[in-house]
């Protein structure tokens, strides 16, 4: 769905406006992490949604992104420090993908939460910012 909903900035746009709490289920939250965000967290995801207007310069991606058979053994070849931050509620991009990945990149860590689904970024901000700061300060000299 998110596929044809991607290859038109209209459609995008009008589902988005009327039907913004189905989107967002849509996109991998579901009913409890929607109602668990806070004012500002809700204004951060409407931003997002928004922002991503005109949604078609996306579809690509979002068309290889649907296409991609994950999990998938090329990632296997990631060199970089890898560090995952996946929701185990996450209905968009399913949970054991984000555990193969950690366990198919070399070094690579998972840092798991129970709630968030593809929102994960807006509601564990502050735990993402942190987390991703030790990390990049852990590998600076590599």
């Amino acid at each position: 769905m998110l596929t044809t909903i991607y290859k038109h900035d209209p459609l995008y746009w009008g589902i988005t406006k009327m039907f913004r709490r189905q989107f967002m289920e849509l996109m991998g939250a579901n009913d409890a992490v929607i109602a668990g965000l806070s004012p500002g967290q809700r204004e951060l995801v409407d931003q997002v949604i928004d922002y991503m207007n005109p949604v078609t310069l996306r579809s690509d991606g979002v068309a290889f992104d649907n296409k991609a058979k994950m999990p998938n053994e090329r990632i296997a070849a990631v060199q970089a420090p890898t560090l995952i931050f996946h929701a185990t509620d996450d209905t968009l991009q399913l949970y054991h993908n984000a555990q193969f990945a950690a366990s198919t990149i070399p070094g690579a860590r998972l840092d798991s939460f129970q709630r968030g689904g593809h929102l994960l970024m807006i509601v564990e901000q502050s735990t993402i910012r942190t987390g991703v700061q030790k990390h990049i300060q852990g590998h600076i000299n590599e």
